[in-house]
């Protein structure tokens, strides 16, 4: 409460605060959502136009790259957030665009392969 008053945007400072405090209930097990419906809602509407919110946002498995390579990210214990990512079923691009699985890039070795382009594998040209 301190923070939040003796800041200079108040609202922006208390729903930092508020933030924070959701986000250390998650890491305990304890989700919060929907509290963003009564307060600090300006915040949850600035998603890009590919991208929803929502109260449990993880890294594991939402990338195109992730369907391709190893995602180390699912390694990792980590607590969701509240945030913008992609809609269930699409998965970001290198563009950080949310695409259908069918629009993915390929991946070779861990680089990019666009439509279009070809590389050789084994002295085969793919």
């Amino acid at each position: 409460m301190y923070d939040s008053c003796n800041c200079e945007k108040s609202e922006d400072c208390m729903c930092a605060a508020i933030s924070s405090y959701v986000h250390a209930c998650a890491a305990v097990g304890i989700q919060l959502p929907g509290w963003r419906e009564t307060m600090c809602g300006k915040y949850s509407s600035v998603c890009p136009s590919t991208m929803v919110y929502a109260y449990n946002m993880t890294t594991c498995g939402r990338t195109c790259r992730s369907r391709a390579e190893p995602d180390y990210t699912c390694q990792v214990n980590f607590t969701p957030v509240d945030g913008c990512g992609c809609p269930e079923g699409s998965f970001m691009n290198e563009e950080n665009q949310c695409v259908p699985p069918t629009s993915c890039p390929c991946y070779f070795k861990g680089s990019v392969v666009y439509n279009g382009e070809t590389i050789k594998k084994e002295g085969v040209m793919w």
